[in-house]
């Protein structure tokens, strides 16, 4: 409900939140992407608040939901992502850098997903060349572990080569 979204967005920017991150659960294993799981706050009430530009948003990939890969990823979720969201100016950027959390991380890697650290690698590299192709400086990441990472090449490639350390 679009009201119901403009309390929210009313009662957060009083005290001081300005971004809001929203769940995104892909809603299919090998097709397009249609209706992604959970829409409804973001895609049913936030996105048609009166009040929606008082705020920014942001997504975070919910990786224990539906199983991708890198034909998936490439061909139905990014583009998807840049038609709903990311060319959206009220999607949240950093520094030029679009806003993306991961959560469950450790599964990207997995069969689930894309099998390992350097296919995983490629999609976030490829993902990256598609947000500097649309004139964005590159994508800031948070993520979450359900597992304990310290030793991830996932985790090291993310936080220490790529999004806060790049200018």
């Amino acid at each position: 409900n679009p009201e119901t979204a403009d309390w929210e967005i009313k009662f957060m920017v009083e005290h001081g939140i300005d971004v809001q991150a929203f769940c995104w659960y892909n809603d299919s294993a090998t097709g397009p992407v249609k209706e992604p799981r959970n829409r409804f706050q973001l895609h049913d009430a936030y996105q048609h608040a009166k009040y929606e530009d008082y705020m920014k948003y942001c997504l975070i990939w919910e990786l224990a939901a539906t199983p991708s890969n890198s034909e998936k990823f490439r061909e139905h979720i990014v583009p998807y992502w840049f038609e709903n969201y990311f060319l959206d100016e009220n999607y949240a950027v950093i520094d030029n850098k679009l806003l993306l959390h991961v959560y469950a991380l450790d599964s990207i890697c997995s069969d689930k997903y894309f099998g390992n650290f350097e296919k995983a690698k490629a999609e976030f590299e490829y993902l990256e060349e598609v947000i500097e192709k649309n004139n964005i400086k590159n994508v800031a990441f948070g993520a979450h572990f359900i597992k304990n990472l310290r030793d991830s090449k996932i985790k090291t490639w993310l936080y220490d080569e790529q999004s806060f350390s790049k200018n």
